[in-house]
Protein backbone atom coordinates (compact mmCIF):
# COMPACT_ATOMS: atom_id res chain seq x y z
CA UNK A 1 0.00 0.00 0.00
CA UNK A 2 1.48 3.23 -0.65
CA UNK A 3 0.99 5.89 2.24
CA UNK A 4 0.84 10.02 1.87
CA UNK A 5 3.33 12.16 2.43
CA UNK A 6 1.77 13.22 6.05
CA UNK A 7 1.91 9.29 6.89
CA UNK A 8 5.34 8.72 6.19
CA UNK A 9 6.32 12.08 7.76
CA UNK A 10 4.61 11.13 10.98
CA UNK A 11 5.83 7.40 11.32
CA UNK A 12 9.74 8.87 10.86
CA UNK A 13 8.78 11.37 13.56
CA UNK A 14 7.78 8.22 16.03
CA UNK A 15 11.00 5.98 14.92
CA UNK A 16 13.02 9.34 15.38
CA UNK A 17 12.47 10.25 19.08
CA UNK A 18 10.36 7.47 20.65
CA UNK A 19 11.64 3.53 21.61
CA UNK A 20 8.34 1.79 21.48
CA UNK A 21 8.97 -2.37 22.86
CA UNK A 22 6.72 -3.59 20.08
CA UNK A 23 7.43 -3.93 16.08
CA UNK A 24 4.93 -1.20 14.82
CA UNK A 25 2.37 -3.46 12.58
CA UNK A 26 1.51 -2.63 9.59
CA UNK A 27 -2.68 -1.65 10.09
CA UNK A 28 -1.45 1.46 12.45
CA UNK A 29 0.14 2.78 9.35
CA UNK A 30 -3.23 2.61 7.60
CA UNK A 31 -5.31 4.15 10.83
CA UNK A 32 -2.83 6.60 10.61
CA UNK A 33 -3.23 7.29 7.16
CA UNK A 34 -6.82 7.01 7.14
CA UNK A 35 -6.89 9.80 9.63
CA UNK A 36 -5.05 12.30 7.61
CA UNK A 37 -6.52 11.17 4.09
CA UNK A 38 -10.09 10.11 4.18
CA UNK A 39 -13.01 12.25 2.77
CA UNK A 40 -14.57 13.30 5.84
CA UNK A 41 -13.88 15.53 8.62
CA UNK A 42 -15.36 12.69 10.96
CA UNK A 43 -12.97 9.97 10.46
CA UNK A 44 -13.99 6.43 12.77
CA UNK A 45 -11.71 3.52 13.23
CA UNK A 46 -13.02 -0.17 14.12
CA UNK A 47 -9.85 -1.38 16.46
CA UNK A 48 -9.63 -5.15 18.19
CA UNK A 49 -9.20 -4.89 22.19
CA UNK A 50 -5.64 -4.97 22.78
CA UNK A 51 -4.46 -2.97 19.16
CA UNK A 52 -3.12 -0.42 20.85
CA UNK A 53 -5.27 1.73 18.63
CA UNK A 54 -5.85 4.43 22.08
CA UNK A 55 -1.83 4.57 22.03
CA UNK A 56 -1.47 5.22 18.33
CA UNK A 57 -3.87 8.03 18.44
CA UNK A 58 -1.97 10.04 21.54
CA UNK A 59 1.06 9.65 18.98
CA UNK A 60 -1.05 11.79 16.72
CA UNK A 61 -2.22 14.11 18.92
CA UNK A 62 1.27 15.09 20.07
CA UNK A 63 2.73 14.96 16.80
CA UNK A 64 0.08 17.28 15.63
CA UNK A 65 1.74 20.56 17.81
CA UNK A 66 4.34 21.25 15.45
CA UNK A 67 1.73 21.75 12.63
CA UNK A 68 0.94 25.25 12.46
CA UNK A 69 -2.60 25.77 12.26
CA UNK A 70 -2.56 23.18 15.18
CA UNK A 71 -3.30 24.55 18.75
CA UNK A 72 -5.65 22.19 20.70
CA UNK A 73 -6.87 18.99 20.83
CA UNK A 74 -9.81 16.98 22.85
CA UNK A 75 -9.88 13.55 23.86
CA UNK A 76 -13.13 12.58 25.04
CA UNK A 77 -13.33 9.02 26.03
CA UNK A 78 -16.42 7.09 28.27
CA UNK A 79 -15.56 8.75 31.56
CA UNK A 80 -13.88 11.36 32.79
CA UNK A 81 -11.08 8.99 34.60
CA UNK A 82 -10.38 7.66 31.53
CA UNK A 83 -9.93 10.23 29.83
CA UNK A 84 -7.61 12.10 31.88
CA UNK A 85 -5.60 8.74 32.16
CA UNK A 86 -5.00 9.12 28.13
CA UNK A 87 -3.56 12.22 28.58
CA UNK A 88 -1.27 10.99 31.65
CA UNK A 89 -0.34 8.46 29.34
CA UNK A 90 0.70 11.52 26.53
CA UNK A 91 2.62 12.87 29.32
CA UNK A 92 4.80 10.06 30.28
CA UNK A 93 5.13 9.62 26.58
CA UNK A 94 7.01 13.39 26.73
CA UNK A 95 8.92 12.48 29.40
CA UNK A 96 10.60 9.14 27.71
CA UNK A 97 10.82 10.64 24.79
CA UNK A 98 13.80 13.64 22.92
CA UNK A 99 11.22 15.78 21.82
CA UNK A 100 12.22 19.35 21.96
CA UNK A 101 8.98 20.54 23.44
CA UNK A 102 8.60 22.91 26.55
CA UNK A 103 5.94 21.65 28.93
CA UNK A 104 4.54 25.13 30.14
CA UNK A 105 1.69 23.61 32.45
CA UNK A 106 1.21 19.19 32.73
CA UNK A 107 -1.94 18.80 35.31
CA UNK A 108 -4.51 16.30 35.57
CA UNK A 109 -6.43 15.83 32.20
CA UNK A 110 -4.86 19.02 30.39
CA UNK A 111 -1.33 20.08 29.21
CA UNK A 112 0.11 23.33 27.69
CA UNK A 113 2.87 22.88 25.04
CA UNK A 114 5.21 25.84 23.87
CA UNK A 115 6.28 24.47 20.52
CA UNK A 116 8.28 26.42 18.16
CA UNK A 117 6.97 29.42 19.77
CA UNK A 118 3.06 28.69 19.72
CA UNK A 119 0.99 27.24 22.43
CA UNK A 120 -0.50 23.72 21.92
CA UNK A 121 -3.27 22.44 24.68
CA UNK A 122 -4.33 18.94 24.92
CA UNK A 123 -7.27 18.22 27.42
CA UNK A 124 -9.07 15.07 28.31
CA UNK A 125 -13.38 15.04 29.22
CA UNK A 126 -15.56 12.39 30.27
CA UNK A 127 -18.08 11.67 27.55
CA UNK A 128 -21.44 13.83 28.33
CA UNK A 129 -19.26 16.24 29.73
CA UNK A 130 -20.42 20.10 30.31
CA UNK A 131 -18.41 21.80 27.17
CA UNK A 132 -18.32 25.13 29.02
CA UNK A 133 -15.52 26.75 29.43
CA UNK A 134 -13.78 24.29 26.62
CA UNK A 135 -11.90 27.10 24.86
CA UNK A 136 -8.60 27.58 25.34
CA UNK A 137 -6.10 30.62 24.56
CA UNK A 138 -9.40 31.67 22.66
CA UNK A 139 -10.41 28.98 20.48
CA UNK A 140 -11.66 26.10 19.64
CA UNK A 141 -10.69 22.62 19.76
CA UNK A 142 -9.31 21.80 16.05
CA UNK A 143 -9.01 18.02 16.64
CA UNK A 144 -11.42 15.94 18.96
CA UNK A 145 -10.48 12.47 19.49
CA UNK A 146 -13.16 9.94 20.46
CA UNK A 147 -11.42 7.03 22.22
CA UNK A 148 -13.61 4.48 23.36
CA UNK A 149 -16.90 6.67 24.74
CA UNK A 150 -18.74 3.74 25.04
CA UNK A 151 -18.62 1.33 27.76
CA UNK A 152 -20.88 -1.97 28.29
CA UNK A 153 -23.02 -0.80 30.84
CA UNK A 154 -24.01 2.30 28.94
CA UNK A 155 -24.79 0.28 25.72
CA UNK A 156 -27.72 -1.74 28.07
CA UNK A 157 -29.26 1.23 29.20
CA UNK A 158 -31.66 2.63 26.72
CA UNK A 159 -31.93 6.42 27.68
CA UNK A 160 -28.36 6.67 28.35
CA UNK A 161 -27.65 5.87 24.37
CA UNK A 162 -29.94 8.30 23.36
CA UNK A 163 -28.27 11.11 26.45
CA UNK A 164 -24.86 10.49 24.23
CA UNK A 165 -26.06 10.91 21.22
CA UNK A 166 -28.25 14.15 21.86
CA UNK A 167 -24.99 15.36 24.16
CA UNK A 168 -22.58 14.71 21.00
CA UNK A 169 -24.84 17.35 18.72
CA UNK A 170 -25.78 19.39 20.42
CA UNK A 171 -22.51 20.09 22.79
CA UNK A 172 -19.63 18.16 21.22
CA UNK A 173 -20.30 18.91 17.59
CA UNK A 174 -20.90 23.13 17.82
CA UNK A 175 -17.68 23.06 19.74
CA UNK A 176 -15.44 21.99 17.30
CA UNK A 177 -13.19 24.55 15.17
CA UNK A 178 -14.89 25.09 11.73
CA UNK A 179 -11.84 23.61 9.85
CA UNK A 180 -11.28 20.84 12.64
CA UNK A 181 -11.34 17.21 12.63
CA UNK A 182 -13.22 14.37 14.29
CA UNK A 183 -11.09 10.87 15.51
CA UNK A 184 -13.39 8.30 16.48
CA UNK A 185 -12.24 4.66 17.43
CA UNK A 186 -13.30 2.08 19.44
CA UNK A 187 -14.26 -1.15 19.44
CA UNK A 188 -18.08 -1.85 18.54
CA UNK A 189 -20.52 -2.95 21.57
CA UNK A 190 -23.74 -2.30 20.21
CA UNK A 191 -25.37 -1.86 16.99
CA UNK A 192 -27.40 1.56 18.19
CA UNK A 193 -24.74 3.41 19.92
CA UNK A 194 -22.87 6.59 19.06
CA UNK A 195 -19.59 4.61 17.76
CA UNK A 196 -21.61 2.73 15.32
CA UNK A 197 -23.99 5.57 14.58
CA UNK A 198 -20.60 7.71 13.40
CA UNK A 199 -19.10 4.05 11.31
CA UNK A 200 -22.48 4.15 9.55
CA UNK A 201 -22.35 7.48 8.06
CA UNK A 202 -18.67 8.23 7.79
CA UNK A 203 -15.91 6.23 5.87
CA UNK A 204 -14.87 3.83 8.24
CA UNK A 205 -11.64 0.87 8.16
CA UNK A 206 -11.94 -2.07 9.98
CA UNK A 207 -8.59 -3.95 11.98
CA UNK A 208 -9.86 -7.01 13.40
CA UNK A 209 -7.46 -9.45 14.94
CA UNK A 210 -6.01 -11.73 12.82
CA UNK A 211 -2.90 -14.20 12.23
CA UNK A 212 -1.34 -11.42 10.10
CA UNK A 213 -2.31 -8.14 11.85
CA UNK A 214 -0.02 -8.61 14.32
CA UNK A 215 2.38 -11.52 14.42
CA UNK A 216 4.85 -10.38 17.24
CA UNK A 217 2.26 -10.08 19.85
CA UNK A 218 -0.54 -12.13 18.94
CA UNK A 219 0.84 -15.01 17.53
CA UNK A 220 -1.48 -17.66 15.48
CA UNK A 221 -1.13 -19.63 18.63
CA UNK A 222 -2.25 -17.54 21.37
CA UNK A 223 -5.28 -16.41 18.71
CA UNK A 224 -6.39 -19.69 18.56
CA UNK A 225 -6.03 -20.27 22.61
CA UNK A 226 -8.00 -17.14 23.33
CA UNK A 227 -11.17 -18.24 20.87
CA UNK A 228 -10.97 -21.62 22.02
CA UNK A 229 -10.84 -20.02 26.03
CA UNK A 230 -14.37 -17.64 25.53
CA UNK A 231 -15.73 -20.91 23.84
CA UNK A 232 -15.30 -22.71 26.31
CA UNK A 233 -16.91 -20.49 29.09
CA UNK A 234 -19.88 -20.20 26.25
CA UNK A 235 -18.40 -16.62 25.35
CA UNK A 236 -17.55 -17.01 21.46
CA UNK A 237 -19.94 -14.21 20.81
CA UNK A 238 -17.94 -11.75 22.96
CA UNK A 239 -15.07 -12.78 21.36
CA UNK A 240 -16.40 -12.28 17.94
CA UNK A 241 -17.08 -8.87 18.93
CA UNK A 242 -14.04 -8.24 20.87
CA UNK A 243 -11.28 -9.39 18.67
CA UNK A 244 -12.94 -9.97 15.22
CA UNK A 245 -15.41 -6.59 15.70
CA UNK A 246 -18.23 -8.98 14.61
CA UNK A 247 -21.51 -7.39 16.52
CA UNK A 248 -24.51 -9.55 17.26
CA UNK A 249 -27.13 -8.11 19.85
CA UNK A 250 -28.69 -10.50 22.45
CA UNK A 251 -32.03 -8.86 21.46
CA UNK A 252 -31.41 -9.39 17.78
CA UNK A 253 -30.08 -12.98 18.36
CA UNK A 254 -32.25 -15.03 16.17
CA UNK A 255 -31.20 -18.47 17.47
CA UNK A 256 -30.89 -19.36 21.18
CA UNK A 257 -27.99 -21.76 21.24
CA UNK A 258 -28.24 -22.66 24.95
CA UNK A 259 -31.34 -24.51 23.37
CA UNK A 260 -29.20 -27.39 21.50
CA UNK A 261 -28.24 -30.90 22.90
CA UNK A 262 -25.30 -32.59 21.96
CA UNK A 263 -24.85 -35.99 22.04
CA UNK A 264 -20.95 -37.82 21.16
CA UNK A 265 -22.42 -41.15 19.42
CA UNK A 266 -24.99 -41.93 16.27
CA UNK A 267 -28.02 -42.03 17.44
CA UNK A 268 -29.99 -45.79 16.09
CA UNK A 269 -33.67 -45.61 14.70
CA UNK A 270 -33.08 -42.60 12.77
CA UNK A 271 -34.49 -41.72 9.13
CA UNK A 272 -31.12 -40.02 7.13
CA UNK A 273 -31.11 -37.52 4.78
CA UNK A 274 -27.97 -35.30 3.39
CA UNK A 275 -28.51 -31.87 2.24
CA UNK A 276 -25.42 -30.19 0.67
CA UNK A 277 -24.36 -26.24 -0.06
CA UNK A 278 -21.40 -26.93 -2.26
CA UNK A 279 -18.73 -24.14 -3.32
CA UNK A 280 -15.53 -25.05 -5.59
CA UNK A 281 -12.51 -22.65 -4.94
CA UNK A 282 -8.84 -23.05 -4.65
CA UNK A 283 -8.75 -19.12 -2.29
CA UNK A 284 -8.09 -20.01 1.81
CA UNK A 285 -10.81 -17.40 1.96
CA UNK A 286 -13.54 -18.77 -0.45
CA UNK A 287 -16.70 -20.80 1.32
CA UNK A 288 -16.51 -24.37 1.87
CA UNK A 289 -18.49 -27.19 0.90
CA UNK A 290 -20.83 -28.13 3.38
CA UNK A 291 -22.84 -31.12 4.28
CA UNK A 292 -25.44 -32.13 6.67
CA UNK A 293 -26.65 -35.09 7.69
CA UNK A 294 -29.97 -35.26 9.20
CA UNK A 295 -31.40 -37.70 10.63
CA UNK A 296 -35.51 -37.38 12.14
CA UNK A 297 -36.44 -40.01 14.40
CA UNK A 298 -39.84 -40.69 15.58
CA UNK A 299 -40.86 -38.50 17.86
CA UNK A 300 -39.73 -35.09 15.65
CA UNK A 301 -35.97 -34.98 16.89
CA UNK A 302 -33.37 -33.96 13.97
CA UNK A 303 -29.92 -34.85 14.91
CA UNK A 304 -26.86 -32.91 12.43
CA UNK A 305 -23.68 -34.28 11.31
CA UNK A 306 -21.88 -31.80 10.15
CA UNK A 307 -19.03 -31.82 7.94
CA UNK A 308 -16.98 -29.27 5.60
CA UNK A 309 -14.09 -29.01 3.62
CA UNK A 310 -12.64 -27.18 0.43
CA UNK A 311 -12.70 -30.12 -2.03
CA UNK A 312 -13.06 -30.96 -5.84
CA UNK A 313 -16.18 -32.07 -7.17
CA UNK A 314 -14.63 -35.30 -7.18
CA UNK A 315 -13.65 -35.38 -3.84
CA UNK A 316 -17.42 -33.75 -2.88
CA UNK A 317 -18.48 -36.68 -4.68
CA UNK A 318 -16.48 -39.15 -2.50
CA UNK A 319 -17.44 -37.08 0.78
CA UNK A 320 -21.49 -37.44 -0.54
CA UNK A 321 -21.01 -41.47 -1.18
CA UNK A 322 -18.85 -41.91 2.05
CA UNK A 323 -21.76 -40.39 4.10
CA UNK A 324 -25.09 -42.34 2.06
CA UNK A 325 -22.96 -45.64 2.87
CA UNK A 326 -22.84 -44.68 6.76
CA UNK A 327 -26.15 -43.72 7.05
CA UNK A 328 -28.09 -45.39 4.21
CA UNK A 329 -29.26 -42.38 3.30
CA UNK A 330 -31.81 -42.73 0.10
CA UNK A 331 -32.23 -38.81 -0.71
CA UNK A 332 -29.61 -36.40 -0.93
CA UNK A 333 -30.12 -32.59 -1.62
CA UNK A 334 -27.78 -30.48 -3.57
CA UNK A 335 -27.95 -26.74 -3.88
CA UNK A 336 -29.51 -26.18 -7.62
CA UNK A 337 -26.82 -24.67 -10.44
CA UNK A 338 -23.19 -25.58 -11.70
CA UNK A 339 -22.65 -27.40 -8.41
CA UNK A 340 -25.00 -30.10 -8.40
CA UNK A 341 -23.96 -30.37 -12.11
CA UNK A 342 -20.32 -30.54 -10.75
CA UNK A 343 -20.84 -33.61 -8.79
CA UNK A 344 -23.78 -34.89 -10.48
CA UNK A 345 -21.77 -37.05 -13.41
CA UNK A 346 -19.58 -38.54 -10.59
CA UNK A 347 -21.84 -39.73 -8.36
CA UNK A 348 -24.13 -41.70 -10.93
CA UNK A 349 -21.09 -42.74 -12.17
CA UNK A 350 -20.30 -44.37 -8.56
CA UNK A 351 -23.74 -45.60 -8.49
CA UNK A 352 -23.37 -47.22 -12.07
CA UNK A 353 -20.13 -48.97 -10.80
CA UNK A 354 -21.06 -50.26 -7.05
CA UNK A 355 -24.59 -51.06 -7.92
CA UNK A 356 -25.68 -48.66 -4.59
CA UNK A 357 -28.48 -46.04 -6.04
CA UNK A 358 -30.29 -43.18 -4.49
CA UNK A 359 -32.34 -41.02 -5.30
CA UNK A 360 -30.52 -36.90 -6.23
CA UNK A 361 -32.67 -34.03 -5.81
CA UNK A 362 -32.00 -30.62 -6.97
CA UNK A 363 -32.80 -28.10 -4.39
CA UNK A 364 -34.39 -24.75 -5.80
CA UNK A 365 -33.77 -21.56 -3.64
CA UNK A 366 -36.79 -19.99 -5.72
CA UNK A 367 -35.19 -16.70 -5.22
CA UNK A 368 -35.29 -17.04 -1.84
CA UNK A 369 -32.13 -15.54 -0.22
CA UNK A 370 -29.34 -17.03 2.50
CA UNK A 371 -30.36 -15.85 5.38
CA UNK A 372 -34.06 -16.30 4.49
CA UNK A 373 -33.42 -19.72 4.32
CA UNK A 374 -31.49 -20.20 7.66
CA UNK A 375 -33.68 -17.88 9.30
CA UNK A 376 -36.21 -21.43 8.50
CA UNK A 377 -34.22 -23.00 10.81
CA UNK A 378 -35.50 -20.46 14.42
CA UNK A 379 -38.26 -22.64 15.40
CA UNK A 380 -36.37 -25.91 15.02
CA UNK A 381 -33.47 -25.11 17.06
CA UNK A 382 -35.30 -22.69 19.87
CA UNK A 383 -37.79 -25.04 20.74
CA UNK A 384 -35.10 -28.23 21.11
CA UNK A 385 -35.91 -29.88 18.90
CA UNK A 386 -32.36 -30.28 17.35
CA UNK A 387 -29.18 -32.03 18.39
CA UNK A 388 -25.74 -31.86 17.20
CA UNK A 389 -23.28 -34.73 16.92
CA UNK A 390 -19.74 -33.94 18.39
CA UNK A 391 -17.42 -36.52 17.19
CA UNK A 392 -13.84 -36.23 16.49
CA UNK A 393 -13.62 -34.86 12.75
CA UNK A 394 -16.99 -33.19 12.82
CA UNK A 395 -17.32 -29.37 12.18
CA UNK A 396 -19.78 -29.03 15.34
CA UNK A 397 -18.31 -26.23 16.75
CA UNK A 398 -18.24 -24.19 13.43
CA UNK A 399 -21.64 -24.76 13.03
CA UNK A 400 -22.59 -23.55 16.57
CA UNK A 401 -20.55 -20.62 16.07
CA UNK A 402 -22.27 -19.51 12.42
CA UNK A 403 -25.91 -20.11 14.64
CA UNK A 404 -23.92 -17.58 17.93
CA UNK A 405 -23.74 -14.70 15.00
CA UNK A 406 -26.67 -14.83 13.36
CA UNK A 407 -28.89 -11.96 14.22
CA UNK A 408 -32.59 -10.97 12.50
CA UNK A 409 -30.66 -9.13 9.69
CA UNK A 410 -27.78 -11.66 8.64
CA UNK A 411 -25.25 -14.16 9.62
CA UNK A 412 -21.76 -11.98 10.57
CA UNK A 413 -19.68 -14.96 10.94
CA UNK A 414 -17.18 -16.04 8.33
CA UNK A 415 -18.15 -18.90 6.54
CA UNK A 416 -22.06 -19.83 6.87
CA UNK A 417 -22.17 -22.93 4.93
CA UNK A 418 -22.70 -24.93 7.06
CA UNK A 419 -26.00 -23.47 8.34
CA UNK A 420 -27.35 -23.08 5.15
CA UNK A 421 -26.49 -26.91 4.09
CA UNK A 422 -28.61 -27.22 7.39
CA UNK A 423 -31.43 -24.93 6.24
CA UNK A 424 -31.62 -26.89 3.24
CA UNK A 425 -32.54 -29.93 4.80
CA UNK A 426 -35.96 -28.38 5.70
CA UNK A 427 -36.77 -28.36 1.44
CA UNK A 428 -35.41 -32.02 1.17
CA UNK A 429 -37.76 -32.93 3.99
CA UNK A 430 -40.72 -31.64 1.91
CA UNK A 431 -40.61 -33.59 -0.75
CA UNK A 432 -41.40 -36.32 1.52
CA UNK A 433 -45.14 -34.25 1.57
CA UNK A 434 -44.22 -33.58 -2.28
CA UNK A 435 -44.80 -30.14 -0.48
CA UNK A 436 -41.62 -27.96 -2.55
CA UNK A 437 -39.63 -25.89 -0.66
CA UNK A 438 -40.51 -25.67 3.15
CA UNK A 439 -42.01 -22.68 5.28
CA UNK A 440 -42.31 -22.22 8.45
CA UNK A 441 -46.00 -22.99 8.66
CA UNK A 442 -44.58 -26.48 7.55
CA UNK A 443 -43.04 -26.62 9.96
CA UNK A 444 -45.31 -28.69 12.73
CA UNK A 445 -46.18 -30.91 9.83
CA UNK A 446 -42.82 -31.74 9.85
CA UNK A 447 -42.58 -33.28 13.46
CA UNK A 448 -45.41 -35.58 13.22
CA UNK A 449 -43.98 -39.99 13.27
CA UNK A 450 -42.36 -40.70 10.26
CA UNK A 451 -42.69 -44.27 8.64
CA UNK A 452 -39.12 -46.13 8.54
CA UNK A 453 -37.97 -46.39 4.71
CA UNK A 454 -35.74 -49.13 5.38
CA UNK A 455 -38.15 -51.56 6.64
Amino acid sequence: MTYSRDTISHMVWRYTYFIEDNKTPRFHYDMVDHYFTADSYIKPVKAFRGSAKSTNTCYVALHRAEKADAHYTLIISDTATQAEALVADISDMLRDSQLPYVVVRDVVGEIELLVGGKRYFIVGKGAGASMRGIKRNRKRPDLIILDDIINDELVMNRLRVDRLNRWFYKALLPSLSPSGDIYVVGTPLSQNDLFMKLCSLHPTVEFPLTDTAWPDRFTPEWIETKKREYSDAGMLREFKQEYSLVLTDDETKLFDTSKLQFIDSVPDDVNWYLSCDLAFSDKDTADYSALAAVGIDSSGMFYCYPVQGRWKPSEVAGQIWKLVQQFNILDVGIETGPSFIAVEEYLLEMMNDYGHYFNLIELKHQGKSKHSRISRLEPLINSRRLTLIDMPGLCTEELVEQMELTDRVACMAEHDDILDALAYMLDLEMHYYDKGEATREDYTRMMRPRPNLYD
